[in-house]
């Protein structure tokens, strides 16, 4: 019985370790304080890098967000969790158009620190996942002007 003990608190304290190596990051003391400022009621709140910046993501209202912080505490971005229904009408039917086979899986408003808003659809055919960019309008982001286009497989 002892043996058993041991060894799920040895398999526990090493998926602890494991899991925090993984996710996460220990990011400055101003952008945790600016976060801490903009989101009293954030729960479940995560952390990670995202090129120079910090990247907290976290539930309040029992909604997803992230945002995107600098090393100062400036927010960056806001990305907040949406209904599929609430992307611009654009959105829908390029990817229908351009993307046969492709499903909607989730949605992303993005607004930036200036109130320049984005879109993120996201979209899986069955072997891959991507997520493709759009303005306002509904009109894609290329990369060429800033698509974080992305793709991976399943």
């Amino acid at each position: 019985m002892i043996k058993v003990i041991l060894i799920s608190v040895i398999l526990l304290f090493s998926y602890s370790v494991s899991a925090q190596q993984k996710s996460g990051t220990n990011p400055p003391e101003k952008a945790v304080k600016a976060f801490q400022t903009a989101h009293p009621k954030a729960q479940d709140v995560s952390w990670d890098k995202e090129g120079m910046n910090y990247e907290a993501s976290y539930k309040e209202n029992n909604n997803n967000f992230s945002v995107v912080i600098d090393k100062e505490g400036k927010i960056l971005e806001t990305e907040s969790e949406i209904n599929i229904s609430e992307l611009p009408s654009g959105v829908v039917r390029y990817i229908n158009d351009n993307y046969k086979g492709s499903t909607l899986t989730g949605a992303a408003k993005i607004v930036d620190y200036k109130g320049n808003v984005k879109y993120e659809a996201e979209m899986n055919n069955g072997k891959t996942k991507k997520d493709i960019m759009f303005d306002k309008e509904g009109k894609p982001i290329h990369p060429s002007k800033g698509n974080e286009e992305s793709e991976e497989e399943d």
